[in-house]
């Protein structure tokens, strides 16, 4: 499951990815535009509390958590869906992403150049980013109708493409809810979901924060403010809990629509965390410990995690036997059992 970090030249994409990746590389952030133009790429750990309860109440001396698979794409401007910039590479590794953070810029630094006409305005620079992946989706989506004269669908793509023209946002939801199989094929960038992290400095206002603040409330979007370089700095001096970080790593597995089971290795003390599509069967769960699993499922041994919090300690009394069409739940911890 990847996620994609996108925003403007030189507002702190690669600083972000740097902190969430603790990779302390000065090469990775450079003070002018387009400096990421091969994306660069790391695989970060998915905090989860629940860990090291079980490793306590179990008496375990090792986790392994889930992991998300983090991209720090190119800075995107305006007219990047025509191809401005490195727009058409930008807009193409978005789509490849399940989820997007993108980087808004409130930090007053002159010595960090500003290509956006020196104005400092994060709602002004989402705006941008809005239009650009609205006005790249209108233009797939017009180009494969013209294509496609005769497609039996047409009807219900000219009205998506009516809605898109409209920015109405509400009723492309619905419709794409309703006809998913249809629109699958398109994976539009403006249906993605979206985090908002604004990159601040010491000089923002209280004022300046709540104003920005209400408007993304009213956009029901979710958007952190972060000191991107005072959390650098006191990461690598120790300094930082990282209570900010794993709180938005933890929102990005939110948002990919994941649960997590959990697997125990008795020989070897350890507790493995999987992630799973909601709604999972367990004969396909499966599939996380081996390949072949799935085919030789016999049966799954079943208890959750809240269970074990409730009696601290493994009950036996409470394990369930499920089949292979059990719908595994967030929590789960799982034992299969397979034909050898």
């Amino acid at each position: 499951m990847e996620c994609g970090i996108i925003g403007l030249p030189n507002v702190g994409k690669s600083s972000f990815f740097s902190l969430l990746s603790n990779i302390n590389n000065n090469n990775l952030i450079k003070n002018y535009p387009f400096s990421t133009i091969n994306p660069n790429k790391s695989i970060i750990n998915v905090y989860d509390k629940r860990l090291i309860n079980l490793c306590k109440i179990l008496n375990f001396l090792k986790y392994k958590c889930n992991n998300i698979k983090l991209i720090d794409i190119a800075g995107l401007i305006q007219n990047s869906y025509k191809g401005k910039g490195l727009g058409n590479i930008f807009l193409s590794y978005i789509r490849n992403t399940k989820v997007v953070i993108n980087i808004l810029r409130l930090f007053y630094n002159k010595k960090i150049i500003n290509i956006n006409n020196n104005i400092i305005d994060p709602i002004y620079e989402r705006k941008i980013l809005f239009n650009e992946l609205i006005m790249k989706d209108i233009t797939i989506l017009n180009r494969y109708i013209i294509k496609n004269k005769n497609y039996k669908y047409k009807n219900i793509l000219n009205k998506i493409l009516y809605y898109f023209k409209k920015k109405n946002f509400f009723d492309i939801k619905n419709i794409c809810n309703e006809k998913k199989k249809i629109i699958k094929k398109f994976n539009f960038l403006i249906l993605k979901p979206y985090i908002y992290i604004c990159n601040i400095d010491k000089y923002c206002s209280k004022d300046e924060l709540l104003f920005i603040k209400e408007y993304f409330i009213k956009k029901k979007e979710i958007i952190y403010f972060l000191n991107i370089k005072k959390e650098i700095i006191n990461n690598n001096n120790n300094l930082g809990k990282k209570k900010k970080i794993n709180k938005i790593i933890k929102k990005i597995f939110l948002k990919l629509k994941l649960n997590t089971f959990f697997t125990i290795d008795n020989k070897k003390k350890i507790i493995y965390s999987w992630k799973i599509k909601k709604k999972t069967y367990a004969y396909k769960a499966s599939k996380k410990i081996h390949s072949t699993f799935s085919k030789k499922f016999i049966k799954v041994e079943v208890i959750n995690y809240d269970n074990i919090i409730k009696y601290k300690k493994f009950n036996k009394k409470k394990v369930l036997i499920k089949g292979k069409k059990y719908i595994v739940k967030d929590g789960d911890i799982l034992k299969f059992i397979i034909n050898k």
